[in-house]
């Protein structure tokens, strides 16, 4: 451990330990959590890669350092699991936190839907939010599309570069 001098002169010795300090660096958090929001998984002599959304969950929790750096890598992709959309997401998070974590969102999904209520309630919840970085969008579709009417909730995100009509729902 490192020695330093006080103000009197004494030695006191540093009693943070160098690993501790080390993971309080941001830039080596950033690099661990960028190693964490890629799985791997081995079965059958295959490597199946899949995002690393529960480790990064836990990493959030650590310190403030840690929130920093992890809940970009959280936040980012907001497509996996096809009943994780924009509305359903938003609609459990504290209406202060909304626009925090709308800013960190670049790839999102949303659902046509069927009713005036639902399609109303989905309004709500995204209402006030600006997806600041959202650049590319889901849209999964079902056999049935052929209702007549169909709702798109609105969605404030002047970047979205690209809309994904995915019929294989």
């Amino acid at each position: 451990m490192a020695a330093k001098s006080n103000t009197t002169g004494t030695v006191v010795q540093n009693t943070v330990p160098a690993a501790q300090r080390a993971l309080s660096i941001p830039e080596i958090v950033a690099e661990i959590c960028g190693w964490l929001s890629v799985c791997f998984k081995i079965n059958d002599r295959r490597v199946t890669k899949y995002p690393g959304k529960a480790q990064l969950a836990r990493c959030v929790r650590v310190n403030n350092t840690w929130f920093g750096q992890a809940i970009h890598y959280v936040w980012q992709d907001i497509t996996e699991g096809s009943h994780v959309t924009l509305p359903t997401l938003f609609k459990n998070i504290n209406s202060d936190r909304r626009q925090m974590y709308a800013s960190l969102v670049m790839k999102g999904q949303i659902r046509l839907i069927y009713s005036n209520q639902a399609a109303r309630k989905a309004d709500r919840v995204l209402n006030g939010l600006t997806f600041h970085n959202l650049r590319a969008l889901h849209i999964p579709l079902w056999d049935n599309v052929h209702i007549v009417n169909l709702y798109l909730p609105t969605l404030d995100a002047p970047k979205v570069r690209s809309v994904e009509l995915d019929a294989t729902y």
